[in-house]
Formats: structure tokens, sequence, C-alpha cells
């Protein structure tokens, strides 16, 4: 149905790599496994189906006042909420989810 495109399979191995630098301190990492389940998915560019792409707008959607890429935590990490955003694929899966939910509509 979609293929993630490369902007947003690079969100995701960020989230990827951000994520571990919260495991390997001790820290409780952010997301849950579905979140990473899915940043797998993205990364891997794994064909989408229409409730995926749902999911990833209405995850999006809700999570977007917790995309905050400027701030860091007091051990330099990016924000469990910006980590969490970027698994999904961050700003530019929203657009393009929307995109792909709209043309699979209507056809």
């Amino acid at each position: 149905m979609a293929i993630p495109p490369a902007t947003i399979r690079n969100n995701a191995r960020r989230g990827l790599r951000e994520r571990r630098k919260w495991v390997d301190s001790g820290a409780e990492p952010p997301a849950t496994d579905v979140g990473v389940a899915r940043a797998r998915d993205l990364t891997n560019g794994k064909d989408l189906s229409r409730s995926t792409l749902a999911r990833m707008v209405s995850f999006l959607e809700r999570h977007a006042k917790n995309f905050k890429p400027g701030q860091r935590d007091n051990k330099g990490r990016l924000t469990k909420g910006t980590v969490s955003y970027l698994l999904w694929g961050g700003k530019s899966a929203l657009t393009w989810a929307r995109r792909e939910l709209r043309k699979i509509d209507n056809a």
C-alpha cells in the first residue's frame, strides 16, 4: 500500500539510536513496544497497510505537542517525547501518512 520515503525511515532510525542512549544509561527508555515495532517497520521500508497509516496519523497528531527537538534532558539526551515521535517517523510522517490515506480512500 505505502512504502515510507527515506526521510521517514531516517527519522525512525534516529529515534531508535536515541532510544538506545536511554537504554544504555540504565534509564527507563521512551516509547512502548508498539513504537519500537513501528520504527523497525519504517526503518526497514515495510509496505504499510491503511490501518497502520491511520494509527500513525492518530499517534502523530496526539503527540505533536511532545516533539521538541531543540530540548535535551540533563544528560544531553533528546526528550522522551521527541524520541517517541521520531520512532513513528517524525513530522514528515504525519503529512505523508495523511496523503497516503487520501490516496487509498480515493482509489
